[in-house]
């Protein structure tokens, strides 16, 4: 049994008892500028204010990027896109997590890791996504 396989089926058992959920102040926390290297204060303010209008991660990719360098870019673009789909689109949380992972052969899913960001923002912009 594949580590995705495995930390796949960790995660149903997991949302059985406990669905993973955000409410709105969450949100505002996730994205402070305490508690991200590197943020700034206009950068907090667009991605709360995008999340808000429920942007996708694409038009939060073009705000931010002429803003940041591409560490802190990868990684709040990992953040935002995991975070607008548990919060707008739980429904289809496992299916889209469970893609991303096998998509990219993650073995370890550490979400502050650089290695991880990078990755899944090279997922988020592949082309069959894009299509």
């Amino acid at each position: 049994m594949s580590k995705i396989v495995y930390l796949n089926n960790h995660l149903d058992q997991y949302r059985k008892d406990k669905p993973i959920t955000l409410d709105l102040e969450e949100i505002r926390d996730l994205f402070s500028k305490d508690s991200q290297f590197g943020m700034t204060k206009q950068l907090e303010k667009i991605l709360i204010k995008s999340f808000k209008d429920k942007q996708d991660f694409k038009i939060v990719q073009r705000l931010i990027e002429p803003l940041t360098d591409k560490v802190l870019l990868y990684s709040l673009i990992t953040l935002y896109w995991t975070a607008f789909i548990v919060y707008y689109h739980n429904e289809t949380l496992d299916e889209l997590i469970s893609n991303c992972l096998n998509s990219i052969d993650e073995n370890v899913v550490l979400l502050d890791s650089p290695r991880y960001c990078k990755k899944v923002y090279f997922y988020l912009n592949s082309l069959e996504l894009v299509n």
